[in-house]
């Protein structure tokens, strides 16, 4: 690989994890938002 297919690579990569990292961060913030039930009828 020549040096500029290497920053490509590593390029790629990066947009693939901040793309993970920001569909984590949603999913989270959406469970967050359900209500808990903490009391349950016997």
């Amino acid at each position: 690989m020549c040096c500029r297919e290497v920053e490509r690579s590593l390029k790629a990569q990066e947009d693939v994890f901040v793309m993970f990292a920001s569909l984590r961060m949603k999913e989270k913030l959406e469970v967050d938002v359900l209500p808990v039930v903490c009391e349950f009828a016997d």
